[in-house]
């Protein structure tokens, strides 16, 4: 067992991975999202996870250099995919100066300008057992998306609007209530797999510069028929730090669709929602990827084995 300092920054996925942590034995300390104050005892911990926290990083990054000198304590920058050049220019000097170790969420990362490199890949994950029983019975079009009043550029707003005009369409997530253009609906996290059960189709654009999203992993892992933006349509109106966007590869195994035209989008969307087949291969197929990559067993497999060292293992040039 070892005693691990989770700094958290993001709550939702904190539940998540706190539980996977702690199913494997291990003790879990957490700072929450809002503490970004000074902790001088970090000798009492094994292992310290940084989730995307670089103001955390800055304000102990004089209390972590003791603990990482004799190689028995590891810290662990965590990536969720909200990086940019700068940032990565400031973990690369960490990572030099040997002071952490990263571990990124997706692979397309690898793309990021100014790239700081990777010695782990750890996706994020949901339980296969939750997530499923897709039914598909609501003939609507849903985009499950939080907060894009206040973010209608990096989450697409626009292009919900235009693709799915004429629909019976639905927009679910916390304070979107001031769209007007869209019937929305506020979920409880625990009814959300009931209610992605029944949506017929998913339009997803994503949140810019996430190289995919939680409610992707849920909404491929429920089966729900997914037809997704491309990476045109994703990077604009953006600057271009390289190609992150992953969910268009993700689906190209056969999970589902995207296009960087509306029409096509529409066009693919119509098409599940007119054809019973179609939508059902999308379903079956985005269901076998999700768990192959996300789910619960294959993460925490990951977790298993990085966390079994008790001395940091050799350093990669990744």
């Amino acid at each position: 067992m070892k005693k691990i300092l989770y700094v958290s920054c993001h709550s939702v996925l904190q539940v998540d991975e706190v539980k996977l942590l702690r199913g494997l034995n291990h003790k879990v300390d957490i700072v929450e999202p809002s503490d970004n104050s000074l902790h001088p005892d970090l000798s009492q911990y094994d292992v310290v996870i940084v989730v995307h926290r670089m103001n955390w990083l800055s304000v102990n990054c004089d209390n972590l250099r003791p603990v990482c000198a004799d190689g028995h304590q590891a810290i662990y920058y965590r990536s969720i995919g909200q990086s940019h050049p700068r940032l990565e220019q400031k973990l690369n000097q960490l990572r030099r100066e040997k002071l952490l170790r990263i571990i990124r969420y997706s692979p397309s990362e690898e793309h990021l300008n100014s790239y700081a490199g990777q010695d782990y890949l750890i996706r994020f994950s949901k339980d296969h057992n939750v997530y499923k029983g897709w039914e598909g019975s609501d003939n609507k079009c849903a985009t499950f998306c939080n907060h894009i009043w206040n973010r209608p550029v990096h989450c697409k707003l626009k292009y919900i609007e235009q693709v799915t005009e004429g629909l019976d369409r639905i927009l679910y997530g916390w304070d979107n209530e001031k769209i007007t253009t869209i019937p929305t609906q506020e979920l409880k996290f625990e009814d959300i797999p009931a209610v992605m059960r029944k949506t017929s189709v998913a339009f997803y654009c994503g949140t810019f510069p996430a190289s995919y999203t939680l409610s992707f992993i849920e909404l491929l892992m429920t089966g729900v028929p997914v037809i997704s933006i491309g990476k045109n349509l994703f990077y604009e109106d953006h600057p271009y730090w390289g190609d992150m966007f992953e969910v268009p590869d993700i689906l190209a195994y056969g999970a589902g669709s995207w296009a960087d035209k509306p029409g096509h989008i529409r066009d693919a969307i119509d098409n599940v929602l007119e054809n019973r087949e179609v939508a059902e291969q999308y379903s079956e197929e985005g269901r076998r990827i999700a768990i192959k990559l996300f789910s619960e067993p294959v993460v925490k497999a990951q977790w298993k084995d990085l966390l079994k060292h008790t001395t940091w293992p050799p350093w990669t040039n990744k």
